[in-house]
Formats: C-alpha cells, structure tokens, sequence
C-alpha cells in the first residue's frame, strides 16, 4: 500500500509514469499481511519462475521468510508494544537457524 501511495507521489512530482506493483506479486504480499506465508511463497516463487531476471520475486520471499519468523517469535504482536512490563523478564528469543538458511538464500 505504501509503494502504490508512493508511487502516486513521485508521479505526480516528477511527472514520471510510474506503475504500481504487479497484479502477482501485490497479491503475494496481501497474503504475507494475512500472515498465510507459505501461500505468499508459492507465489512468489511462481513469479520467481516466470521473472528470473526480476529481484523482487526473491526480495518478496526473503520479506515473507523474515515476517514469518517475525510472526512465529511474536515480535508482530501489538500487545508486545501496549505494555512496557511485558519486555522484562521475556525470554530471549531464538530464531529459527533454518529460517534463516532461507533467507540469506533469497538475499
């Protein structure tokens, strides 16, 4: 949503024809907003597929690894961020070396 609202911006500044995201990958990233990361993956790699020369097909998937390790940690929770007291005392937290694995792949 910020890219298009962006992209909106900038053309209407410069006077450049900027388009928005593709149809494809803009539904990829509805999908990570629903947190449903492995539909988001399917598409990106499908794009992957269809757009090796495209850096934003890997660069949607590491996004989607990332939040989904975000998600998995509870680090998106809002209730994290309504209660100072609930940062004492937490646990470190670990991430996933696998997760990670991936994501460094897609980088």
């Amino acid at each position: 949503m910020r890219f298009v609202l962006f992209a909106l911006l900038a053309s209407s500044v410069f006077g450049a024809d900027v388009a928005g995201p593709p149809d494809d990958l803009y539904r990829g990233w509805l999908k990570m907003y629903d947190l449903r990361f492995d539909e988001a993956h399917q598409v990106f790699n499908q794009w992957k597929q269809t757009h090796p020369a495209d850096s934003l097909g890997p660069t949607s998937d590491a996004a989607a690894y990332l939040f989904s390790e975000l998600a998995r940690l509870g680090i998106l929770e809002s209730e994290l961020f309504t209660d100072n007291t609930r940062f004492w005392g937490r646990p470190k937290i670990q991430p996933d070396p696998q997760m990670k694995m991936m994501f460094d792949r897609e980088i």
